[in-house]
């Protein structure tokens, strides 16, 4: 970066020594050239470029903060509202559906109610008493009597049977 910096600060003094006291010749024959430059105005030169490079960088770096500043308060926003809708849903759960719902899920596994069948996939959820069981049974009898033992659950409202039955 540094050699990038010096090779461009030449090339801007090259290029803008045109001034008074100053002389470029060139020899077409020999493909020579030299340059009579006054040191004084080149060191001048030198540091204005260097100077102008140093405030471009400063610039650059001053955006750079901002933008990232910017960032962190975004994701620290979107942080705050993903939390409080995930509290906001966590609170919503009645105590008594999160006790209905362990009642359900204890009393259908396969060796609780009389159904022998690894091949369940049976989720269950359960909001203001109201058990909803969707998945899959491999028989149309599990399906039925995972809802008659749902249903004969004390607290338990109505239940919603959506199994499908996959042999």
């Amino acid at each position: 970066m540094k050699n990038l910096i010096i090779s461009l600060s030449v090339c801007l003094i090259v290029c803008g020594c045109q001034k008074e006291g100053e002389r470029v010749a060139v020899n077409n024959q020999s493909n020579e050239f030299s340059i009579k430059i006054n040191k004084e105005q080149l060191a001048e030169d030198a540091r204005a470029t260097k100077d102008k490079l140093r405030d471009a960088g400063e610039k650059i770096g001053d955006e750079l903060g901002k933008a990232k500043d910017k960032t962190v308060e975004a994701f620290k926003k979107g942080g705050a509202e993903i939390k409080e809708k995930a509290g906001a849903t966590r609170d919503s759960v009645n105590p008594q559906d999160e006790e209905l719902l362990g009642k359900v899920k204890s009393s259908i596994t396969p060796s609780n109610d009389g159904v022998k069948s690894s091949n369940r996939n049976v989720d269950i959820q359960v909001h203001d008493g109201k058990v909803t069981l969707t998945g899959s049974v491999p028989t149309d009898a599990e399906k039925q009597e995972i809802e008659r033992t749902a249903k004969g659950i004390p607290g338990v409202q109505t239940v919603q049977n959506d199994l499908t039955v996959k042999p």
